[in-house]
């Protein structure tokens, strides 16, 4: 009997998967989830269900991220997910400072793999998201990208050199950027255009003002260049994400679309 039979046997005997979502009940600071193709969370630990704002992990059971987040922040969920079925490439302890409303960071570790049938069709994903820490510092191991993803986060509306960043973390330009690169999973400049991409989706859905506006707002000097960038990342022309969003219209899961992360 080989490998794959054995495991394909055990886990086909099994009668259901909740015990999993207890069994990461109790590490501090971790996120459990499986969602399935469209998007819905089939389980979740405790934790999953308070960064979803629910008191029991029963209560996202059927729900997608749409349904517990502002629209830009569940739509950038979402396209990792269609990214991880898409290509079956699992995302392995993804480092991403994200900030929150009051502008503090906070510093998570994502990891995301694809789920399969017996017959290998990807039918959803599994995921741990882990808070790093609760508090504005960073981690020891990423300490010395803490003023550069600080100064990223503050300046993205203005044009943001390389050279400077590099000189920030006290490195040469091509140290920073493999040193970068091996923490974030992506270049530097790939990480800038991707908070000006997150930016500009929070603009497009929160304010009226025209494209342009947004594309400057966000950091891009040229409105081609933006609606490039932005169709690489969301999959959708901008002015097509605020007419899916703007209004207040719930765009499903399975209608979200898919996107080239990098």
């Amino acid at each position: 009997m080989t490998e794959e039979s054995i495991q394909r046997d055990f886990l086909n005997s099994l009668d259901h998967l909740s015990g999993l979502g207890t069994l990461f009940e109790n590490l501090p600071n971790l996120s459990f989830f499986i969602k399935d193709e469209v998007g819905r969370f089939i389980l979740g630990n405790q934790s999953c269900a308070r960064i979803c704002g629910r008191r029991e992990a029963k209560d996202i059971i059927g729900l997608t991220d749409y349904d517990f987040f502002p629209k830009y922040i569940a739509e950038r969920f979402r396209q990792d997910d269609l990214e991880v079925m898409r290509t079956r490439e699992r995302i392995i302890h993804r480092i991403e400072p994200i900030a929150g409303e009051d502008g503090t960071l906070r510093w998570y570790a994502t990891n995301k793999v694809p789920l399969y049938t017996t017959g290998g069709k990807v039918i959803g994903v599994a995921g741990i998201t882990q808070i790093l820490n609760r508090d504005p510092v960073p981690a020891p191991d990423y300490m010395e990208f803490a003023q550069v993803v600080e100064h990223i986060h503050r300046n993205f509306s203005k044009p943001i050199a390389i050279e400077h960043l590099s000189q920030m973390a006290s490195l040469s330009v091509s140290q920073f950027e493999r040193r970068f690169k091996r923490i974030f999973q992506e270049t530097p400049m790939q990480f800038i255009l991707k908070v000006r991409v997150n930016e500009s989706c929070k603009l497009l859905v929160q304010t009226q003002n025209a494209v342009s506006w947004v594309a400057q707002a966000s950091g891009f000097c040229d409105q081609s260049y933006f609606s490039k960038q932005f169709v690489k990342r969301m999959g959708i022309t901008p002015r097509e994400y605020r007419q899916r969003f703007f209004q207040g219209q719930s765009a499903s899961a399975a209608e979200a679309p898919a996107a080239q992360m990098n």
